[in-house]
């Protein structure tokens, strides 16, 4: 159980994607208390438009835990290291939030046109026992559906991984032209690399990038002020030389294996002790790259 709930998962990144999770929820909200009439609202058609103050609750409490608490707790909501148990957590806030709203809204109503708006059967539910009854609805459903959707991601980037492996494994023939670039080491040093022996470049932000290469069998690592699109122009010639992420270069000749898991897709290069990412458009670009037909 453990090991399932630290597995990698996909973090909603996109406001458009977060704004589509949010109405949709707002919907299925609305929908949910109009049909199955649960808390005690009572089955009055004329009345049913007082249930969208919970679907206008549901969309802004999820819009908000999606898109602005990501800016208030940057690490916490670490793309990178989101997974199953952290998601499960997130969305058991957001069934609290909505539930602590949904009760003051409840109140609300019931304080204030109670004597007009024949809403519920009885006084509104306690705080405590709102959030149990939101629970018990939605905890289950929730962890179905992570399990459910993990599982289907996982599966779809596994495949993958074993396309873009056997992409690459294809093209191994491909005539390599290799190059060489100069870069300056600590003082009035330079050291000529060959692309043949260049394994990774990873950019740190700004105009610096890390420079991986092997010398003499050994990988060796410097920090140099270059930007990555301009240490692509210099080696771009070399077939082997890919840029699989916005932050990465690589030697294809030193991946070593091509994993997936439901969050993305990552290498395992050679002599690294870290993996790196993989972008969503790699496979793609990697066909064109080579020229090759998809499948």
């Amino acid at each position: 159980m453990k090991n399932w709930l630290l597995k990698p998962f996909p973090f909603v990144k996109s406001y458009k994607q977060a704004l589509v999770i949010s109405l949709f929820t707002g919907v299925f909200v609305v929908l949910f208390l109009y049909i199955f009439k649960p808390f005690g609202i009572v089955e009055d058609p004329s009345h049913s438009v007082y249930l969208m103050g919970y679907g206008v609750i549901s969309v802004l409490v999820v819009y908000f835990s999606l898109q602005i608490l990501p800016l208030l707790k940057a690490d916490w909501f670490n793309h990178g290291t989101w997974n199953l148990l952290k998601n499960i957590m997130l969305m058991s806030w957001i069934l609290l939030i909505i539930s602590f709203f949904n009760w003051w809204y409840a109140l609300y109503i019931y304080n204030t046109l109670g004597a007009t708006v024949a809403h519920f059967k009885e006084v509104p539910t306690g705080l405590l026992e709102n959030i149990g009854m939101t629970f018990s609805v939605g905890l289950f459903p929730i962890l179905i559906m992570n399990y459910i959707v993990e599982r289907q991601l996982f599966t779809q980037n596994a495949k993958l991984a074993k396309v873009v492996e056997n992409t690459m494994d294809s093209t191994s023939a491909v005539p390599i032209d290799y190059t060489r670039f100069k870069m300056p080491l600590d003082g009035n040093k330079t050291i000529t690399i060959s692309s043949q022996n260049l394994v990774l470049v990873k950019a740190e932000g700004g105009n610096y990038v890390t420079v991986f290469w092997v010398e003499e069998g050994k990988l060796k690592s410097h920090l140099w002020r270059v930007t990555l699109k301009n240490l692509l122009s210099k080696i771009e010639s070399d077939q082997n030389i890919l840029q699989c992420h916005k932050s990465y270069l690589i030697n294809r000749s030193y991946v070593i294996e091509v994993t997936g898991n439901a969050r993305t897709l990552a290498l395992r290069m050679e002599g690294l002790d870290f993996e790196v990412p993989v972008s969503r458009n790699f496979p793609r670009e990697l066909v064109e790259h080579y020229h090759l037909q998809q499948a």
